[in-house]
């Protein structure tokens, strides 16, 4: 506690100064900091050694020392290095590396704080990519490693937006995988709001750009589009959003107990007034109208390998919204019906599916692992997917950044059943027009 007062006060009275500092108090403030970051590095690994007693173990999340340790002995002289950069450069490469090394030990002795420590990896690696001035091998090395630590960061916390920014930021120059991941930032389950500045600050320069005569599938995939579409009716993460205001269990897994429970309680809400909300009413049924226009597209397309996963997420949307009839009512009289009927119907092939539309969750009738499709990445940690996916279903997967790009014979099989399993589920409980989609597939 003392040394970390000592790195505050440091800090606070060589942020409010504009001069520059001298090599001598580079050198002090550097001691400062790796002598704080040290102490952390020593009570964290102390405070869990295997013969400590259990009040003793707690001490680090009762003093959020972890928060602690990346604001006050990392994150502020950082900062102060990155705004001094001309004469800073060589204590921040040497500082930045001396913090990445003590994390791999954190990682194998503080495991309780696993999430935290690859956070900070990112973090760290995304600062030293950042002072590399022009491209660079070492600059691509350390977005690479940035990439790396995030990516599992998110396949842990799958639900935080703050990684999805950090992921847009580092997909840098590909202005669309930007975008993709910003607005993953919005509409996920714990939204990241700074996001939107960020869109904002990506989009701009090219508002006066003239409009682009390629193929739209060159410029995005289906499932992309159909992802952008569902951003957009949550009005990015809006708190004003109507259909964001209608989903209230951000972070409940989907249970089987707990889909009962929703659909007991939304069973007891009546709809909202279509004119209610005023312009955040409007701009969600023009968003609305643009994803079904999309997904009537889409349809016509019939069985098709690339609309297929956007058909997925699609379907697996509408079952969502079906355990929240406010936002049901908003968005049915916009659903193609006959049209997803059709698909469907084109979809049951009885030598491959028999009875397996009548199962009861996602995966296969047998003991075999559950096959993850590409799409389910895209859905995964938007706050509209939580009542989707069994509580498990992620476990085994591998993060993005180690998934295979293509698919697997078998993709296309898990995909169709994906969605008659879909199909049969919102027959269940939805319009009338689904009556037409019969268990046996005629």
């Amino acid at each position: 506690m003392i040394v970390e007062k000592a790195c505050i006060e440091l800090d606070g009275r060589h942020r409010v100064s504009r001069g520059e500092l001298s090599n001598w108090q580079w050198q002090v403030l550097m001691s400062a900091h790796s002598s704080l970051l040290y102490h952390h590095l020593d009570f964290l690994c102390g405070s869990q050694h295997p013969v400590a007693d259990p009040i003793t173990k707690r001490l680090p999340g009762k003093y959020a020392i972890p928060a602690r340790m990346w604001k006050y002995a990392i994150h502020s002289f950082l900062e102060l290095m990155r705004l001094r950069l001309r004469r800073s450069l060589q204590y921040m490469t040497g500082f930045i590396h001396l913090a990445y090394s003590t994390m791999p030990l954190l990682l194998e002795r503080v495991a309780e704080f696993k999430d935290i420590w690859i956070e900070y990896l990112g973090d760290l690696a995304r600062y030293r990519m950042a002072i590399e001035e022009f491209p660079s091998a070492d600059r691509s090395l350390w977005a690479y490693i940035s990439r790396y630590w995030y990516y599992q960061h998110a396949s842990r916390s799958w639900g935080n937006g703050r990684t999805q920014h950090h992921l847009a930021v580092l997909s840098s120059p590909d202005i669309l995988q930007q975008l993709l991941h910003y607005m993953k930032a919005l509409v996920s389950v714990r939204p990241f709001p700074n996001a939107r500045d960020s869109i904002v600050k990506l989009l701009t320069p090219h508002m006066s750009s003239p409009i682009t005569t390629l193929d739209p599938t060159v410029l995005f995939s289906a499932a992309q589009v159909t992802s952008c579409n569902f951003a957009a009716m949550f009005l990015y993460g809006s708190t004003d959003g109507l259909i964001d205001c209608d989903f209230s269990l951000r972070d409940r897994p989907a249970t089987e107990e707990r889909r009962e429970l929703v659909a007991q309680w939304a069973s007891s809400v009546g709809p909202f007034n279509s004119t209610d909300g005023g312009i955040s009413s409007q701009l969600m049924l023009q968003a609305s109208s643009l994803a079904s226009h999309t997904l009537i597209a889409m349809l016509d397309q019939g069985v098709d390998e690339i609309t297929d996963p956007s058909l997925h997420i699609s379907m697996a949307f509408i079952w969502c919204l079906t355990f929240h009839p406010a936002a049901m009512h908003r968005v049915e009289p916009l659903v193609p019906w006959t049209r997803l009927v059709t698909y469907l119907n084109g979809l049951f092939q009885p030598d491959h599916f028999s009875n397996r539309t009548e199962i009861e969750r996602i995966s296969k009738l047998d003991d075999e692992p559950v096959e993850q499709l590409p799409e389910d990445f895209l859905i995964q940690g938007k706050v509209w997917s939580l009542l989707y996916y069994p509580e498990e279903f992620f476990d085994e997967a591998a993060s993005e950044g180690d998934r295979s790009t293509g698919e697997g014979p078998s993709t296309a099989i898990s995909r169709k059943h994906r969605c008659l399993w879909l199909g049969m589920r919102i027959a269940t409980v939805c319009h009338p027009f689904f009556t037409r989609f019969e268990k046996d597939g005629k």
